[in-house]
């Protein structure tokens, strides 16, 4: 029963905090999938700041595909510009071995050396072994972005900011 009542609790509290000033910035989404594990899981529910400002190479970004009526959640691996590639196993970005998340400590398979184009991004998931990304769709278009995950927001098990 006391589990019940701190749900309802913060259940309503997220209501009256969403009505009053937080989704003139932000959006919350409920995800799907094991790409992004073990940063995020299935059911988590983020928020999302829209039109995220200036992106940085380790944020977590929401995006669409052109055709795909789903939404993708990935890490932002590299920006306009960027040579992204794998050496023996690892991620590295512009010749230095990628250090954010849970990226820089796994075995990632072999795929063609990217130079990320002007208005693009390359994206990956944080479990490589199950993400469709970049490596298979190519860098996203920036203007294909919904917005910026900035924090886990239930359940409160899960919560954390980025």
């Amino acid at each position: 029963m006391k589990k019940f009542v701190l749900t309802l609790i913060s259940i309503w509290s997220f209501m009256i905090l969403s009505a009053l000033f937080l989704f003139r910035f932000y959006d919350w989404y409920v995800l799907t999938g094991p790409s992004m594990e073990p940063t995020l899981r299935s059911f988590d529910v983020v928020l999302v700041r829209q039109k995220a400002s200036r992106l940085q190479r380790g944020d977590i970004v929401l995006f669409q595909r052109n055709g795909w009526g789903i939404l993708f959640n990935k890490r932002v691996i590299g920006l306009p510009g960027d040579r992204v590639e794998i050496k023996k196993g690892q991620l590295y970005v512009n010749g230095k071995l990628f250090q954010k998340g849970p990226l820089a400590h796994r075995k990632i398979p072999h795929f063609k050396s990217v130079i990320v184009p002007q208005g693009k991004v390359f994206v990956m998931g944080d479990n490589p072994e199950k993400s469709t990304d970049s490596r298979a769709f190519g860098p996203i278009p920036i203007n294909s972005i919904i917005g910026k995950a900035d924090a886990v927001i239930w359940p409160l098990s899960h919560f954390q900011f980025f």
